[in-house]
């Protein structure tokens, strides 16, 4: 190849380079200023100012951890509160058994799934009786009621204004304590509800869906 020739190439070369360099420049700058634009009208967000803000999430202490802060105030006595509660559910020989059971539980600050499933294995052992109001339609104890109870009468927990009559559909979990505490916030006024469904001597043999009434005062 001559000389000519070759430099005739090798310009080529250097004009395809810088063509290419040109469209690349131009490209790049024409994206540059695309996006600018769209970033400025904030449809596409890179910086965490623009994001939107985490909303911080309220905690709930649950009635295992109010119990078991209970357990540890000097001016508390959660064993007698217990015995008191579950006197009144039970006054008996096996009703002590379920305070203890409770009380060993808050005691070691166990949480509420935990205490769930150790007093219905205990129950289900025939460690104690569930009481006729804790007993769920499912024939399970209703440890949430339970517990709400302890609190109540420890004065964790404000009860509830005298509702209007009104309607309720039972659920598996319900139980007549657990009705009584959600409508009157007193778990001792379970009998109203009893009574007033004299078709329904105890929950156990109601059927899930029954409608249940719920006198006022």
């Amino acid at each position: 190849m001559t000389d000519a020739k070759k430099n005739f190439s090798t310009i080529q070369l250097v004009f395809i380079q810088v063509g290419l360099l040109a469209v690349f420049t131009g490209t790049s700058q024409f994206f540059e200023v695309q996006w600018g634009t769209v970033f400025d009208r904030g449809q596409v967000s890179t910086r965490e100012g623009r994001l939107p803000a985490e909303e911080p999430g309220g905690s709930v202490e649950s009635p295992a951890a109010l119990l078991a802060q209970m357990y540890n105030d000097p001016y508390s006595d959660v064993s007698e509160t217990v015995d008191v509660v579950v006197k009144s559910y039970e006054n008996t020989a096996k009703g002590r058994v379920l305070a203890s059971y409770l009380v060993w539980a808050i005691s070691s600050a166990k949480p509420d799934g935990y205490i769930d499933t150790l007093l219905n294995s205990a129950a289900k052992n025939g460690d104690f009786n569930i009481p006729e109001a804790l007993l769920t339609l499912s024939g399970r104890l209703d440890t949430p009621s339970l517990l709400k109870s302890v609190l109540l009468a420890g004065e964790r927990e404000k009860p509830k204004a005298p509702p209007r009559a009104q309607q309720h559909l039972l659920k598996l979990s319900d139980s007549l304590a657990g009705l009584s505490l959600t409508y009157y916030g007193n778990p001792q006024a379970h009998m109203r509800i009893s009574d007033a469904n004299e078709v329904m001597p105890r929950i156990a043999e109601a059927q899930v869906g029954q409608i249940v009434e719920i006198p006022g005062f």
